[in-house]
């Protein structure tokens, strides 16, 4: 009886586990990437914030082979195998490098959820803001003189 419970626990987290990629993988690309790869900055042209940038690619070309992890130049790019390294500095844990290939390898969806406040978070609304004129009493405020070196 409890190999039985045993084996459904093990069976259900790894089923639990496998459902949870695209937001794992999300989450990564949210923590390391998105800063220089999102939609408001997107170097290299590559934007990873949405199912859509992501399938477009960058100025390398696709950045995701679905299924193909070998193949796909973001994987060899965040293991190392080619230059330039990701993210720039120290590479990325290898539980978090095993999430990506097997996001990689189950099809590359990424979780929507996840990636849509990213990319709201990146293009603020600026149509609330209102122009508001400086005034001369406005231009008096120690921000808009030139500094002056006391002696």
């Amino acid at each position: 009886m409890k190999l039985g419970w045993l084996l459904g626990l093990v069976f259900t987290t790894a089923l639990l586990g496998q459902d949870n990629l695209p937001r794992q993988a999300s989450a990564i690309f949210k923590k390391n990437c998105v800063s220089c790869h999102g939609a408001g900055l997107k170097m290299s042209g590559l934007d990873l914030t949405s199912q859509q940038s992501l399938a477009a690619g960058g100025a390398r070309g696709p950045a995701v082979v679905a299924s193909n992890p070998e193949g796909s130049l973001l994987y060899r790019l965040v293991t190392h195998q080619e230059k330039p390294t990701m993210p720039p500095g120290s590479k990325l844990s290898e539980a978090d490098l095993e999430i990506i290939r097997k996001w990689i390898a189950g099809g590359a969806l990424l979780d929507a959820a996840a990636a849509a406040p990213a990319a709201a978070e990146a293009k603020p609304d600026l149509s609330k803001l209102e122009e508001r004129p400086i005034k001369a009493e406005d231009r008096n405020y120690g921000a808009f003189r030139p500094p002056v070196r006391r002696q």
